[in-house]
This record gives C-alpha cells, structure tokens and sequence, in this order.
C-alpha cells in the first residue's frame, strides 16, 4: 500500500503564496519518514492533504492506486478508516474517560446508533483495552483524560489512532507540545509500533535531532517546496540551513 502525492498544491484563499508547490512524493510500507521545516514552510499542510482534511487546490492523492482526490465521500472514508492521525493538541474529550476517548477510534466502523448512545461492542472494548496496553497504560483506562500528564495525553491519542488497524500512521506535530524527555519517549514508542507492523509513518518535526534519530527518511520543506530528501545521514549541516533559511515571502501553513 503506497502513499503517492502527485503535483500537489495548495492555496489558502487569495494569498498570494501557496502553502505547497507542486509536491511529488511516494511513500512505501516500511518507511518513517519526518518532515521538517520552517513554521509556516507547509508542514500540516501537507500532512492534512494526505487525509484529505485539506483539500490540495491542484494534484492528487493516491493511496492504495486509488485517487482519493477523485473519490466518493463513501470511498474517501474507506481510505480514512487506514489513516491513523495524531495531533498536537491531543485532541482528547477531557472529561471522559481514557477508555471512552480511544473508543472514539473506533466511530467510523460503528452505527451511527452506537456512537451516539456510548454502547460500545465488546470487541470494540478489547480492542481499545488492548491498544492502551499497547502503548503502556491500560491501568489508566477508567481514569478521566484530563487528570492525565501531556505525555499520558497523547499516549491516549496514539492508541485511539491505532483502534481501526491503520495502515499509515500521520503526526501533525505530536511532540511538540511535550518536554524533551516525553517527545522523545513518544517517539521511541512510534518507532516501535513502527517496525513490528511495517506500516508507513509520516511525522511533522521541529527537533532535527528527534528527526534524524528515528526516521528513516527525512523531508525537508522550505516555502512550500521540498528541499531535501533522504536518509538522516545525508542531511549535513547546509542541508539543514537549506531548510531552515530565512523566508522573505511568508511561506505556507
């Protein structure tokens, strides 16, 4: 299952800079690539175009050999329910409990009539259970997500992105509201749900470091465009400044 990206672009309204340019890119199972940038350089951009939660004014996304640009809202989420997100915010229901919120994972595969009355199957249940023990703390499951640490959050959030068996796992900055040793424990986590079940991981980073110690692939964005691609071992100190050089224009998102 191949990510492609296809002359992607994207332009917010009437700026006149694009957040993307032209993007070409594949992806393949196996691989966990980063993207760094700027802010404003196009990071989220790109990764909300990738589920489609930005809507790329040019170009296609294909996953699978399906464009999901040109695809039916049915199909388009068919293709989601293989998209697992994560944010910066975390994104968590704060007064419900962890269990409640990792179930809300499951929502697309659901009834509607389940979502809505919280009668969860018991294989929605054991899956969610197994997931939070999956990614460390399941003994915190009937706690409320708004007594949790940022670190415990967002471990919260992998396991709701992982509920539907993703085959691509997208992170829209999901470190960076965390202190170094949290970032780089989530990480190692990643990593790890990574390699045991091969799957494509694309990440927004701001630490080249954290990049270049978990990827195997980095990209690097600068106005909207890709500047650097390749393994870490390749992205020297002037390829870094390629990246993060000074942006007279504004950029993108």
């Amino acid at each position: 299952m191949t990510l492609q990206l296809i002359g992607l672009s994207k332009r917010y309204g009437k700026e006149e800079q694009p957040a993307l340019r032209q993007i070409d890119l594949t992806v393949a199972p196996g691989e966990f690539v980063a993207i760094l940038g700027r802010s404003g350089a196009g990071k989220s951009t790109l990764i909300r175009c990738v589920n489609l939660l930005v809507r790329p004014t040019e170009g296609k996304v294909v996953w699978n050999g399906r464009d999901l640009t040109a695809a039916s809202p049915r199909a388009l989420s068919e293709a989601r329910r293989e998209m697992g997100m994560i944010f910066q915010q975390f994104n968590l229901i704060a007064p419900l409990s962890v269990l409640t919120n990792v179930l809300v994972g499951a929502f697309p595969a659901l009834p509607l009539w389940r979502c809505v009355s919280g009668l969860f199957p018991r294989e929605a249940v054991d899956r969610a259970m197994e997931v939070l023990d999956r990614v460390g703390i399941a003994r915190l499951a009937h706690r409320r997500a708004k007594a949790l640490s940022g670190g415990q959050q967002q471990r919260v959030a992998i396991a709701r992105a992982l509920m539907l068996h993703p085959r691509i796992i997208l992170g829209d900055e999901p470190v960076s509201n965390l202190d170094p040793v949290s970032a780089r424990r989530i990480l190692e986590l990643l990593a790890s749900i990574h390699r045991e079940e091969n799957r494509i991981t694309l990440l927004n980073l701001h630490d080249v470091r954290l990049a270049k110690a978990f990827a195997t692939r980095i990209i690097g964005l600068a106005e909207g465009r890709i500047v650097f691609d390749g393994p870490p071992e390749r992205l020297t100190e002037a390829e870094a400044a390629r990246i993060y050089r000074e942006d007279p224009d504004g950029g993108g998102h």
